[in-house]
């Protein structure tokens, strides 16, 4: 079996190190009482085939040893409380409050009523409780600090429903062999529209109402000739009474010019440039990086990275990640030619510079992420980078020595440099702090300063989850607009292949894959990626671990790396920390094709691409960063059509109530999902969140918007009810939506 050059040393560190943690907050908040034991369950008629968000949110996976956290209680903060007001229709019913996850309920009344729940960092689920014998209606509070909220159940319009995705391609992973001899292999760049002009600047399209033609006796070939056009032709065929002609511009005379003139004319119904299309497909990019094959680097195959770099490599200038973190190594030529800038932000004392006493790690955790964005790529050793050219900015806000802990106050000054003066377009926080009393002020208003500022902000969603008890999502990753990531790791043994080449291992079977034991869990979790799960320090077997760059210089050890294993110091890491720069580094690429991205369409983008892993704890899915890529570019070619987990389901009322015009962007009217609820991996999905007045009309529809812009518009996927409803009653017509690739000219149902 290939292994990586590790010290056995470092293994421990590894494993004992994995998720760098700010300090942790402890906070005062008022308790909520309950009022008694479970609310008490109707006989139940047949269970809905639809159900709610927290359903299959915290299911335990199979028992695993985990990496541990390093906490430090920290300065106590008083975020301020929810509160959450609870109606029903009928009212009287039976409302519940789980604080442990879903575990164990207890009723705080009946609707109406409001609640001031605890502040927990453990997902809080509110249940109510039908009395037509349908399920519970269960709601996970996505956020326990942030604002009040609403949860409305209309029992008379409890809908559950079905879809599926038309042409579904069940997706087959494109794994690269170890082993080949890398210098033979050609190396095709992408061709993309991207950079290139969107239309034409000589050809105009015109499209004639023939009847007027006909009816005036005139020619259209007389009108352009008129208007200055030169050698027009039909597009031949009639369409809606339409008759298309392609028009050239004359030498010396523009598109503007020959436009306005033919618009003068009656019988032209209207006049465009004509459009450009490129090729967009991509050929693999395979980095000459001595450890990049399907072992060592397994996650980058499995993310896909050899085809998202056929996009694009990255930009070299004009565009950095932020690493904020225990610094980088300099010294280690893996990330040293990628270290743009570095500082220290050390209680309040900034330090600019690489290097000792500046951004130099004495840890290693902050060399690893940043190798796992952006190592040197295509440099003929080590390992290679998701973000292959982009360069990194790092910010050290964890003092030197052994398990320190950083302020969130460091942490935040250093946020504020990054964006304000630094101007990096996304930060990377491989940190967090765990159990109850995560959340801080300060740190929250920087992460939402970066986000106001453009600048998309990754973090861990930490790795606390046991057998018995789900921390939930890491601060910083559970604030809003974050995207937080958990980890994946690769289970071998139940699906037994050759280690050295695991191009012959199924890729798609469902326990090849699986979001890792320790990984947090929560309604905040936005996606996994690679991460590992290795049984112990002494599991050996690199499918376990992410195999990565190290500080040559440790704290308290010298040298890092033993005796004649080259200038590269690696060692093995596993964690959420080692998932999220996977994820910088694709936004990164993201932001290298579309500089106009904004924070919420790259999350939105990065969900509705995921992979459906077949795995409960996943949030939206596994970073698949070929189809992210894929969405920004417009590329649908031979792209695998996303998965009912990468879709949303609402009820929107556009064009069949209260006069609205037909849009492209969806006006949800669901109460307690106001941005849409994700589908469950079934293709199943409840919706009972509507309110009653006047039984208006409405649709439900099934949309991933996988280019992220809020609008229903070519490259999505869409699908909708037959018919319209009422809330007099469920939605029968919502079992069996199609969801089919939206095409030019769409308008909302």
């Amino acid at each position: 079996m290939k292994r990586p050059v590790l010290l056995p040393a470092l293994v421990s560190l590894a494993l004992f190190g994995t998720l760098v943690t700010g300090c942790a907050k402890k906070h005062s908040t008022p308790e909520v009482e309950p009022t008694g034991a479970a609310c008490a369950q109707p006989s139940p008629s047949p269970e809905p085939t639809g159900s709610s968000s927290a359903d299959s949110l915290y299911r335990n996976t199979a028992s695993h040893s985990r990496p541990l956290a390093n906490i430090t209680p920290g300065p106590e903060t008083t975020p301020n409380p929810s509160v959450v007001v609870i109606n029903s229709n009928p009212s009287g019913l039976c409302a519940q409050l789980s604080t442990d996850g879903g575990t164990t309920y207890s009723k705080i009344g009946n609707t109406p009523l409001k609640n001031t729940p605890p502040f927990n960092q453990t997902p809080l689920v509110y249940q109510i409780i039908p009395r037509n014998g349908n399920g519970a209606f269960s709601y996970a509070m996505d956020q326990t600090a942030n604002g009040n909220k609403t949860l409305l159940y209309n029992q008379t319009a409890d809908t559950s429903g079905s879809m599926s995705v038309q042409n579904y391609l069940s997706y087959k992973k494109r794994v690269i062999k170890s082993k080949v001899n890398r210098a033979s292999l050609g190396k095709h760049r992408p061709g993309t529209w991207f950079g290139k002009p969107a239309f034409s600047t000589t050809l105009v399209e015109v499209r004639y109402k023939a009847a007027l033609l006909q009816q005036e006796g005139r020619q259209a070939l007389d009108l352009e000739r008129a208007a200055n056009g030169q050698a027009g032709y039909n597009i031949g065929f009639l369409k809606s009474g339409l008759q298309t002609r392609v028009v050239r511009v004359a030498n010396g005379d523009s598109i503007d010019g020959l436009t306005s003139r033919l618009k003068t004319n009656k019988e032209v119904y209207d006049v465009h440039p004509v459009g450009l299309r490129y090729k967009t497909s991509t050929n693999p990019v395979i980095p000459n990086d001595t450890l990049f094959d399907p072992v060592d680097q397994w996650d980058m195959y499995h993310i896909q990275m050899p085809n998202a770099w056929g996009y694009t490599e990255g930009l070299p200038n004009g565009l950095s990640i932020g690493i904020i973190d225990t610094g980088a190594d300099d010294t280690n030529p893996d990330i040293a030619p990628k270290l743009i800038y570095g500082e220290s932000d050390i209680n309040g004392v900034q330090t600019v510079g690489l290097g000792t006493g500046g951004s130099q790690d004495e840890d290693g955790h902050g060399t690893n992420v940043s190798g796992i964005a952006s190592a040197d790529t295509n440099n003929g050793e080590g390992v290679a980078g998701v973000g292959f050219l982009t360069p990194i900015k790092i910010f050290r806000i964890f003092p030197y020595g052994n398990n320190t802990s950083a302020n969130t106050t460091d942490e935040a000054q250093a946020i504020y440099n990054a964006v304000s003066v630094q101007h990096v377009n996304v930060i990377s926080l491989s940190l967090g702090s765990a159990e109850n009393g995560g959340w801080d002020s300060v740190e929250n208003d920087a992460i939402q300063y970066a986000l106001s500022n453009n600048v998309t902000v990754v973090a861990a969603a930490g790795n606390e989850r046991t057998e018995e008890v789900n921390a939930g999502v890491d601060f910083p990753g559970a604030y809003d607009g974050v995207i937080a990531v958990g980890a994946t790791s690769l289970n071998d043994s139940a699906d037994p292949c050759n280690p050295e080449d695991i191009s012959q291992c199924n890729p798609n079977s469902p326990t090849f894959e699986y979001v890792s034991s320790y990984s947090n869990v929560g309604p905040q979790l936005s996606i996994v990626a690679p991460g590992g799960d290795p049984s112990d320090s002494n599991d050996e077997d690199p499918l376990h671990w992410i195999t990565g760059l190290y500080t040559n210089t440790p704290y308290g050890q010298s040298p890092g790396c033993a005796s004649g294993t080259g200038p590269v110091c690696l060692a093995l890491y596993a964690g959420t920390s080692q998932a999220t720069p996977h994820v910088s580094g694709t936004v990164a690429l993201m932001l290298a094709k579309n500089s106009q991205l904004t924070p919420a369409q790259i999350k939105s983008t990065l969900q509705s691409t995921a992979d459906d892993i077949s795995d409960p704890n996943e949030g939206y899915g596994r970073l698949n960063a070929y189809r992210a890529l894929a969405a920004v570019v417009g590329d649908n070619n031979n792209i695998a059509s996303p998965t009912p987990q990468n879709f949303i389901v609402f009820a929107y009322d556009n064009g069949v109530a209260n006069g609205d015009d037909n849009q492209v962007t969806p006006h949800i009217i669901d109460i307690t999902y106001p941005n849409g609820l994700q589908v469950n991996q079934d293709g199943t999905f409840r919706i009972a969140d509507l309110q009653s007045a006047n039984n208006d009309k409405y649709r439900i529809a099934v949309w991933a918007d996988l280019n992220g812009d809020g609008k229903v518009d070519v490259g999505d996927y869409f699908g909708y009810a037959s018919t319209t409803c009422t809330t007099a009653g469920p939605c029968e017509s919502a079992q069996g939506i199609v969801a089919s690739p939206v095409t030019s000219g769409f308008v909302l149902p």
